[in-house]
């Protein structure tokens, strides 16, 4: 059994991880793909800075557009800026 250390997101990205699953762009499947990725990073310090939850949070929604319905292709399209620039 291969042991990962335990891995802390730090509380910005912990925030933007929050906010993505109240506005809705992100369910229970997607959060845990994002999870995933996150796990995958092995940080030297264990803590997973904001940059890098952005980056992989947008790279997992981007990859899952095709899921979405087209209102929430727009919700999201609108706020793309304001959570990812």
């Amino acid at each position: 059994m291969i042991r990962r250390p335990i891995l802390e997101v730090d509380h910005s990205g912990s925030l933007l991880l929050d906010l993505l699953v109240e506005l809705g762009h992100i369910d229970d499947e997607i959060l845990t793909r994002i999870n995933d990725r996150l796990l995958d990073l092995q940080p030297a310090d264990n803590r997973i800075p904001f940059q890098e939850v952005r980056r992989v949070a947008a790279s997992v929604l981007f990859e899952q557009q095709d899921r979405r319905d087209d209102e929430a292709r727009r919700a999201l399209d609108a706020e793309w800026g304001l959570l990812f620039y």
